[in-house]
């Protein structure tokens, strides 16, 4: 979301500053007007944040289904709401009593025409309008996957289960760099970047597998005795591809339950003391005196993923599985040539062909 600061001083400014993947951005909303006291300007700050912030979340939540889209107006219908509150807000009757809206986004609108209306500038009531027409702007086309300028906030907000055509940018991304490229943090979803890398995960795990003789869900435990590396999420992945469930099933799941966690939900109840007998059982194996701090640390974990960044976690946990493939490969690639030792980038390359061609193999699963 966009975050609106106050800078003190004569004049005092308001300025906007948004994420955009690889860095935040910065830019100038508005002088204000002498006359405008401190409090009313952070007061206008907080409620265009807000509003911001209200936006991005609905660009994240998944499409209605056609009924109830009919019946609600959809995204576009509250957009367009949003414009018109910033220059008609709900004001208090006589009375004292003030119609709310149930629209979040609209009532934030509301609540800033109304700050605007107290303050009564006019070039600073355009300023804003003009601010918050940006920013509807910016939602609309994240939605249809264009990410230029202040559009960019898209790839930053947690959007659970990507569109379809986010997943086949994110894997010609893969196909131009298996092991990842740095366009995948700002050119497409985190999320859609995920289901795209469990399918080039799964493979890469299937080609140093059959190399060092280990079974696929194993290559990551293997690698992490060579050097550390991500284990538990990449096994998980693995193991649940191996198990029946398609790359985008896998990735909404993990999502779902990470961002559950963050609002303050427990995953799988029923399975809970399941979860916390397994840790239980784990711990036993240890010293004595190591358990108790162990036990702490595996009870503390509702989530295998970060519920503050889900997306971001998760595809990071698959760009160092995909490197832990490739470090099982290299070393299995040198005990098995003997004498006639591989050069490094040769074995890489071979690593990276094999890879690309499973992958491009099992495209198809992209599409379930």
């Amino acid at each position: 979301m966009t975050v609106y600061g106050l800078r003190e001083g004569a004049p005092g400014e308001i300025f906007a500053v948004w994420p955009a993947g690889d860095a935040h951005r910065v830019g100038l909303l508005c002088q204000l007007p002498a006359e405008v006291s401190l409090e009313k300007a952070a007061e206008l700050a907080k409620e265009l944040t807000d509003l911001s912030a209200s936006l991005w979340e609905l660009y994240a939540q998944p499409p209605l289904p056609p009924d109830e889209s009919a019946d609600h107006g959809g995204m576009e219908a509250t957009l367009e709401e949003v414009g018109e509150a910033i220059l008609i807000p709900h004001l208090p009757s006589i009375d004292g009593s003030l119609l709310m809206s149930y629209d979040e986004p609209v009532e934030f609108a509301h609540r800033v025409g109304r700050v605007l209306h107290a303050i009564s500038d006019r070039a600073l009531a355009e300023a804003v309008t003009v601010e918050v027409g940006r920013e509807i702007n910016a939602v609309r086309r994240a939605g249809r996957g264009d990410f230029e300028g202040r559009a960019a906030q898209g790839v930053v907000v947690e959007v659970i289960d990507p569109s379809p055509l986010q997943v086949a940018a994110a894997d010609e991304l893969f196909h131009a760099r298996p092991l990842g490229d740095v366009r995948l943090w700002r050119d497409v979803t985190p999320a859609a970047a995920c289901v795209a890398g469990v399918n080039w995960l799964v493979a890469a795990a299937g080609v140093a597998a059959e190399i060092a003789g280990l079974e696929r869900a194993a290559v990551f435990a293997y690698a992490d005795d060579i050097e550390s590396t991500s284990v538990e999420v990449p096994t998980f992945v693995v193991r649940g591809v191996e198990a029946g469930l398609t790359p985008r099933q896998i990735v909404v799941e993990m999502l779902s339950e990470a961002t559950g966690v963050r609002e303050g939900l427990t995953p799988d109840p029923v399975g809970l003391t399941g979860l916390v007998d397994a840790a239980r059982a784990r711990v036993s194996e240890l010293p004595a005196e190591n358990r108790e701090d162990m036990l702490v640390a595996l009870l503390g974990r509702l989530t295998l993923l970060d519920p503050a960044r889900p997306s971001r976690d998760l595809l990071e946990h698959i760009l160092s599985g995909l490197s832990s493939c490739l470090l099982v490969y290299r070393e299995h690639a040198e005990e098995t040539a003997g004498d006639d030792l591989p050069d490094e980038d040769d074995a890489s390359a071979f690593f990276l062909a094999a890879v690309s061609q499973r992958a491009s193999a099992s495209r198809e699963q992209l599409l379930r």
